[in-house]
């Protein structure tokens, strides 16, 4: 018969093996899911930022690709910059790149609506020829 000292020392053994175990198959887990939503992520980002180049390339001729490029991709992962860098960030800047991050999460989220609802018309328009 096991008493309660043994079976409760026993236990702690079991949580203190998984535990050790746990952290070492939950870092490269981690590294592979996290990998894959910031390559999703950009990807996103990539077909939002080559869309609105097409349709502004067209309207303002003068507008540099280098410089449009680097302003989208800077506004694209300031929410990423400023969580990543709390620590090393002064407040201030770390608080306004989270918050145009934020508003950029919002908007990216309405464009990619918007661009799937147009992409969607352009092809049915292409099969069925329904608009002039």
């Amino acid at each position: 018969m096991l008493n309660s000292v043994s079976f409760c020392q026993a236990g702690k053994h079991r949580a203190a093996i998984w535990e050790e175990r746990g952290a070492d198959m939950i870092r490269p887990l981690f590294f592979v899911i996290f990998s894959i939503v910031l390559l999703f992520y950009g990807a996103l980002n990539y077909y939002i930022g080559l869309r609105v180049w097409q349709a502004l390339g067209s309207f303002l001729p003068w507008l540099n690709s280098k410089i449009y490029w680097l302003v989208f991709w800077l506004t694209a992962l300031s929410y990423l910059a400023g969580r990543l860098g709390r620590k090393f960030l002064p407040a201030y800047i770390s608080h306004g790149l989270t918050l145009v991050g934020a508003y950029w999460l919002a908007a990216m989220f309405y464009f990619v609506l918007i661009l799937i609802i147009v992409d969607l018309v352009r092809l049915f328009d292409r099969w069925l020829g329904f608009l002039p």
